[in-house]
């Protein structure tokens, strides 16, 4: 389970976005991403910047997450849930 987990916070971290016209130039969310989707006011580089993100991160990450989902629900029904859903919604009430 924490390695899963390891491995997808290194994913968020390290996921690039590069410029179009420059396949060289790449950047991380943080600290370039973060700061640009904080001060830039065209919105194509906005939407550039934050689909890049969101989609190569995305695509990375999905296949990790849904192994972490299904280890989470197993470990919930080893406890007595029927799935996490069920355990998280018993917490919040």
């Amino acid at each position: 389970g924490m390695e899963i987990a390891d491995q997808m916070v290194s994913i968020y971290s390290k996921t690039e976005v590069c410029e179009a016209n420059d396949p060289k130039k790449c950047y991380q969310l943080a600290p370039y991403l973060e700061r640009l989707m904080q001060t830039e006011k065209d919105y194509d580089r906005l939407v550039w910047a934050w689909k890049g993100w969101h989609d190569n991160c995305g695509n990375a990450i999905r296949p990790l997450y849904l192994q972490h989902v299904d280890l989470q629900n197993k470990n919930c029904r080893e406890n007595g849930y029927k799935d996490l859903s069920v355990r998280h919604r018993n917490v919040i009430d």
